[in-house]
């Protein structure tokens, strides 16, 4: 992913953010939507942790296994890339607590999920039914996102609530700028282990946070990306 230059510090001086209205932690069953492995834990890692050793029944569902992460190179053609992302995703989901995780996967192709939205949104709406919450992205410029958030929205309207939060918000807009509807935004506040645990979860992503051998791309989710998803709080559209 390119990265735009925002910096969490602009964010964390904008007002808005900071006095955002607070959300409780949900109850009952909860689903989480990803386009990839790692969305999940980006956005919602620290209420995911918080819903561990609780009540709530929390499973996932994947879209697609991020094959298409990285340009694909011998050492690691998609399908190899596919099983190490999903391996990340089940140590990521088993630190944050759920171990193992009630993980579902679509297998649709990644960076074309914007192809099979009809598809997409039958497949979720037959793992939602009669959860009490769902989590998704939020749409943010990313075509994948976009359409995991349009499905999951379609598939749930009348029947489920959804909460969706950002991820790609965070690096390519900025402050003020009218990419989501900040007035159903809502904080959620992490305690420190909280955010802790999510880092070590974060941590688990090796494809995604650290240099990638033998490929162009560079590294997924550096340093300046992550500082985003490292705040004492997540911010959902409720």
């Amino acid at each position: 992913m390119q990265r735009t230059g925002t910096t969490e510090a602009s964010w964390a001086d904008w007002p808005v953010l900071r006095t955002l209205p607070a959300v409780t932690r949900p109850q009952g069953r909860v689903v989480v939507v990803s386009a990839h492995p790692d969305d999940e834990v980006l956005g919602a890692g620290g209420l995911i942790a918080s819903l561990a050793g609780t009540r709530a029944v929390v499973s996932f569902v994947a879209a697609t296994d991020g094959e298409a992460s990285h340009p694909p190179t011998p050492a690691l053609p998609p399908e190899a890339l596919a099983a190490r992302r999903v391996d990340e995703l089940v140590r990521a989901l088993s630190t944050l607590g759920l171990a193992p995780p009630d993980l579902s996967r679509l297998g649709l192709p990644d960076s074309h999920v914007d192809k099979q939205v009809d598809v997409l949104t039958e497949r979720i709406e037959e793992h939602i039914r009669g959860a009490d919450l769902v989590l998704c992205p939020a749409e943010d410029g990313h075509s994948d996102h976009d359409a995991v958030s349009r499905a999951t929205k379609a598939a749930a309207e009348g029947r489920v609530r959804v909460w969706e939060f950002p991820i790609w918000v965070w690096a390519w807009t900025r402050p003020g700028d009218l990419a989501l509807p900040w007035e159903r935004a809502r904080r959620y506040e992490l305690s420190a282990s909280e955010q802790r645990v999510k880092r070590r979860a974060l941590a688990c992503f090796v494809t995604q946070v650290r240099p990638f051998p033998d490929a162009h791309g560079g590294t997924m989710l550096p340093p300046d990306v992550l500082e985003h998803f490292e705040r004492p709080f997540e911010v959902f559209l409720t």
